[in-house]
């Protein structure tokens, strides 16, 4: 994903909204004020007719994208899907990349039936 645009504020929270360290996965977090603590002058207003919505979407001064990531010691973003493919399981997160690399593991099934080279195969162009 790289990192945030200078001038913004980006990081990664946690389900609380706080700030989680660096290798630490959590949701991307947009603060709608920029660094100087102006309101950024680029954020959205919110949802058309739909305020509960746009509240909804925060943490506090920090905006919820719905992407989950983890930064790194230099302050880049790494993409790990979005938060509404994850649940959660024994304090577990999991998303559909971890379930279809265990599903396509087991037998009998050499390859889960949504892979790229069967669909190419089936489609007639």
């Amino acid at each position: 994903m790289g990192r945030g645009y200078p001038g913004h504020l980006v990081t990664v929270i946690d389900d609380e909204g706080a700030e989680v360290p660096p290798g630490e996965p959590g949701e991307v977090a947009i603060r709608r004020t920029d660094i100087h603590g102006d309101p950024d002058p680029i954020f959205f207003l919110g949802y058309w007719n739909n305020a509960a919505a746009t509240r909804a979407k925060f943490s506090g001064d920090w905006w919820r994208t719905g992407d989950m990531a983890v930064r790194d010691a230099d302050g880049y973003l790494w993409y790990h899907g979005r938060a509404d493919d994850v649940f959660k399981a024994a304090g577990y997160r999991i998303g559909p990349g971890r379930s279809r690399t265990a599903w396509s593991s087991t037998r009998p099934w050499p390859t889960a039936p949504w892979s790229p080279s069967r669909i190419r195969s089936a489609v007639p162009w």
